[in-house]
């Protein structure tokens, strides 16, 4: 096998600990803070109404729906039900998140829509047509149902219509069935853990078929017996312009919940897990990736948090003119959960398997909280006639920053 292109903004520090296994100490304090964050999450849980009817909505009908307030202008006056949750909240010292989604407001569809148009085409994205190079995107959709599907039916319709794969993370199977029905796409969903969180695929039958069987990756989710992982799914896709057959495989790691560093070793293993089912990657020229656009939906002030907290991360997938490539490329992306572009070791299992992080140097933020959460491996072409450069968006080191619109 070719010499891989060096990719390593971390460091080695000999002097630092880095776990590849949880201790017992640090799995139980895990497992305790999963508790409680299960229990907050099932207080804070929200229901959002039918678009089309919120003018019928009163404080007493979004209170139940578990929202203490809204973004909308002249829609609803919640004045005092707002002024009862922070009252709530106020006394006894700490708001513990309980009940009226923990304090989240109902954002307004339309705005979001609107927020998310105007991204799409600052980033130069456009709606895709089944040719030229592959458009692929990958979205933490946040807690997301068929409620939430249906509430922003428009906004998400506008981000996958402007991919051909799309790589999902926290959906409910009835929130792909959903999307899948709006966007015209094949749905793909994984087992759900027990607040309702899979990860899925859409795919767009004019650009792809799906080839083979489904496979969804249980072992994944099985570490260390840590409740509530989630699985990683792989599906096999063939191109119908270029005739190339890709895997594809999306997953959502190991949150950093119990600290960045405690939680590391159960994504190191996840990534191993992962790794060994990708195997060593195929020899031959591949498809190239790049161009990557982040749309920070989560940094906008009119809509915040509203849709997600996670940015829309598209990249775009070409074949050099005059060459060949070879079947069999793999493309793994979803929410990894760790400050990715860092100085983390956490996916050294994919880069000493051969496969390599997409924009190895980039530190954009990903995700609400900071930092590149969210990243897209992949394995490269071997050989000399390769079609391959040594800088530029496509450059398997690049050095190149991504768009990043708002």
């Amino acid at each position: 096998m070719a010499k891989q292109p060096s990719q390593s903004p971390q460091k080695d520090d000999s002097n630092s600990v880095f776990w590849t296994k949880v201790p017992d100490g640090h799995l139980k304090r895990l497992k305790e803070k999963r508790e409680k964050h299960l229990a907050h999450a099932r207080k804070s849980k929200v229901t959002y109404p039918d678009p089309d009817q919120l003018h019928l909505l009163t404080p007493v009908t979004l209170k139940k729906l578990g929202f203490t307030g809204h973004q909308f202008d002249d829609l609803l006056n919640l004045d005092a039900l707002n002024a009862r949750g922070k009252n709530r909240q106020n006394k006894g010292g700490k708001n513990k998140g309980g009940g009226g989604g923990a304090g989240k407001k109902l954002p307004n569809p339309a705005v979001a829509e609107q927020v998310v148009r105007a991204a799409l085409q600052n980033a130069g994205l456009k709606p895709v047509s089944g040719t030229g190079d592959v458009v692929a995107v990958e979205l933490n959709c946040e807690n997301c149902d068929d409620t939430k599907v249906n509430f922003f039916k428009d906004a998400f319709t506008l981000i996958f219509s402007h991919a051909d794969i799309c790589y999902l993370e926290e959906v409910t199977c009835a929130a792909v069935t959903k999307m899948a029905t709006l966007t015209g796409y094949k749905g793909i969903c994984s087992q759900m853990n027990s607040r309702g969180q899979a990860v899925g695929f859409l795919v767009n039958p004019n650009r792809f078929d799906i080839i083979g069987q489904t496979e969804e990756w249980k072992d994944v989710a099985n570490v260390q017996g840590i409740q509530d992982l989630r699985p990683a799914l792989k599906i096999t896709i063939k191109d119908k312009v270029t005739g190339r057959v890709t895997n594809r495989v999306v997953s959502h790691l190991k949150s950093m919940r119990g600290g960045p560093k405690v939680t590391e070793p159960v994504r190191y293993q996840q990534f191993q897990k992962i790794a060994a089912r990708m195997g060593t990657p195929v020899q031959g020229c591949k498809p190239q990736l790049g161009q990557v656009r982040i749309l920070q939906f989560f940094k906008n002030v009119q809509i915040g948090r509203g849709l997600t907290d996670h940015a829309a991360n598209f990249w775009i997938e070409r074949e050099p003119a005059g060459v060949q490539c070879v079947d069999g490329m793999w493309v793994f992306a979803g929410d990894c959960n760790d400050f990715l572009g860092q100085n983390t070791r956490v996916y050294d299992p994919m880069t000493q398997a051969g496969y390599l992080l997409l924009y190895p140097h980039d530190n954009t933020s990903t995700q609400s909280m900071g930092g590149r959460l969210d990243g897209t491996f992949r394995d490269v072409s071997t050989g000399t006639t390769c079609g391959g450069t040594t800088s530029g968006p496509f450059a398997d080191n690049t050095t190149d920053s991504p768009t990043v619109t708002q």
